[in-house]
């Protein structure tokens, strides 16, 4: 076959998985979403920052205590943070943005233990970088505070929000996805909480591309069959959206 066949080809077999999933989907209900039903997917704040700040937060109404920010420093493999008694804030106000100082600004979601520790995570799902962000957050308690850039796919914050400075890449697609995962375990009999989290695993699935395992793997073994033609289809995404975009 020519290349053209090639890449229909792969296109219309990855489609036939894509139902596939669909109607596993549909047969398990998870069609029904809170969150996409009230337009809140791609709420940075009002979706994803309070709902992850709940379940970090050892006061959080679900009622179990530290166990969830454990499983999330775990995640990100910080020991010596306490997590017990630590407190969680959304959008703390760090002062005044100072261009010069490069300090201030207001930080999505602020964790400290009892030690003065601080986990500070910027979220981003749509919304673009800021001039000097990550610096700025970075200056803050300069030894004790750790900067997380949170992103969908795990893609850096731009050179102009970073500068040169020490802070960490989290994603949506692994490490959240994986840390929910976890939290589910620990809510088995608590119905109304699993099912919450289970609804938000869902939209960071969809957010992300995200496949379960058994149709992922197929969809692997359907591309490397077909390396030459899923390279060129990926080559070409970019700018079948931006061709997209100006036709619209």
């Amino acid at each position: 076959m020519g290349k053209l066949e090639d890449e229909t080809l792969l296109l219309r077999n990855a489609q036939v998985l894509l139902n596939k999933e669909y109607e596993s989907q549909k047969n398990k209900g998870e069609l029904f979403n809170t969150f996409s039903i009230l337009k809140m997917e791609t709420a940075e704040n009002k979706t994803h920052s309070n709902f992850i700040a709940e379940l970090l937060n050892p006061k959080g109404s679900h009622l179990k205590g530290s166990i969830f920010l454990e499983l999330f420093l775990k995640e990100i493999n910080y020991t010596e943070f306490e997590a017990q008694n630590a407190s969680v804030k959304l959008e703390k106000h760090i002062g005044e943005i100072d261009t010069e100082r490069l300090t201030g600004g207001k930080i999505d979601i602020y964790i400290q233990d009892k030690n003065g520790n601080i986990i500070s995570i910027e979220n981003k799902i749509n919304a673009k970088d800021q001039a000097y962000q990550i610096e700025r957050y970075c200056n803050h308690e300069k030894g004790k505070n750790r900067v997380y850039y949170l992103s969908l796919t795990g893609k850096r914050p731009t050179i102009k929000s970073n500068g040169e400075f020490d802070y960490k890449v989290l994603s949506y697609k692994e490490n959240i996805l994986r840390w929910l995962d976890q939290c589910l375990v620990e809510s088995t009999n608590d119905n109304i909480l699993r099912e919450s989290i289970k609804q938000y695993r869902i939209l960071i699935k969809k957010l992300t591309y995200t496949m379960e395992n058994e149709f992922k793997d197929e969809l692997h073994k359907l591309i490397l069959a077909n390396l030459d033609a899923a390279q060129n289809v990926a080559n070409n995404i970019n700018e079948a959206k931006d061709t997209f975009r100006k036709e619209v």
